[in-house]
């Protein structure tokens, strides 16, 4: 694979006719060494698909593969389909009302890349009032520590 890729670096981001990428292949086929090889190489971890999917959507569960996402320039600002404008961070928040450990998963995007910490979704919410609304005492710290509006 890696010969492949220093002949050829552009397959890294190359498309399948459906618009996947060799990440989001491997997203969907849960081979997490090709993911990390993919990411260190520079794979775009923000790339669409026809899907509206990123490879982070089709292996949201696994807390590998999202440390791999947020550590190579995950946008924690795109909006989850389906989820009424729900953004990757508040959707991550919103989890951790209904599914224990979640909040670890929002601390990994907190921890490692930029988001926009004052945003509204569609029903008017804030990362943090869903952080808040979850009870997740260690998220609302991490959106402390990154400077949230608490008067948002």
């Amino acid at each position: 694979m890696t010969a492949i890729l220093d002949m050829n670096p552009t397959l890294l981001d190359a498309r399948t006719p459906t618009k996947q990428t060799a990440l989001i292949l491997a997203a969907q086929r849960n081979l997490y060494w090709m993911t990390v090889l993919l990411a260190d190489r520079g794979a775009d971890v923000n790339l669409i698909d026809n899907a509206n999917k990123t490879a982070l959507m089709y292996r949201y569960i696994d807390i590998s593969f999202l440390t791999v996402y947020a550590t190579h320039g995950l946008n924690p600002d795109l909006i989850w389909p389906g989820t009424g404008g729900m953004s990757i961070l508040v959707q991550y928040c919103a989890f951790t009302a209904s599914v224990s450990g979640y909040g670890a998963y929002a601390i990994i995007i907190l921890n490692h890349t930029n988001p926009k910490l004052n945003i509204l979704d569609s029903n008017g919410y804030t990362p943090l009032y869903s952080a808040v609304k979850s009870g997740h005492i260690e998220v609302v710290r991490g959106f402390i520590r990154k400077g949230v509006d608490l008067n948002c």
